[in-house]
């Protein structure tokens, strides 16, 4: 998976501190069994709401288990996101999206964006999966 030197997920880091770009970059990315476990539920999220089945319907995924508990959150996470959509808009999940007018080759990717174009109300949507440090929800 290619990221971007300067990701929107890094912003925080880079944005404080700008050297950090040049610190990290010979530094080889690690992948930790949290980070891949985050990955698959992602994976669960794409394919559940791209295909219109439930995630509890999957047992595995690109040759990895799909736990009860893990089938269990992401649905909710996709029973949220198809309660934002209506006939009226679009519906984009895992799209790439670039900000390099405020970035030098920034981008990264949504998990789920629901635009109305009744309304004109577009909700971006994170899947928020794993262990580690929390991640608190703003202006829902």
């Amino acid at each position: 998976m290619e990221h971007a030197i300067l990701s929107a997920s890094g912003a925080e880091k880079w944005f404080n501190c700008p050297g950090s770009i040049t610190a990290e970059k010979d530094i080889e990315e690690e992948y930790s069994d949290v980070a891949s476990e985050g990955t698959l539920a992602h994976l669960l999220a794409e394919v559940s709401l791209n295909s219109c089945v439930p995630a509890y319907q999957y047992a595995e995924l690109d040759g990895q288990e799909i736990t009860l508990e893990m089938a269990e959150y992401v649905q909710k996470y996709v029973d949220y996101v198809n309660s934002t959509f209506t006939y009226q808009g679009v519906l984009q999940i895992e799209s790439r999206v670039y900000f390099d007018d405020y970035a030098p080759d920034g981008f990264g990717t949504v998990d789920a964006v629901s635009m109305c174009y009744g309304t004109g109300i577009c909700h971006v949507i994170d899947l928020k999966y794993g262990v580690g440090i929390p991640v608190h929800a703003e202006k829902q």
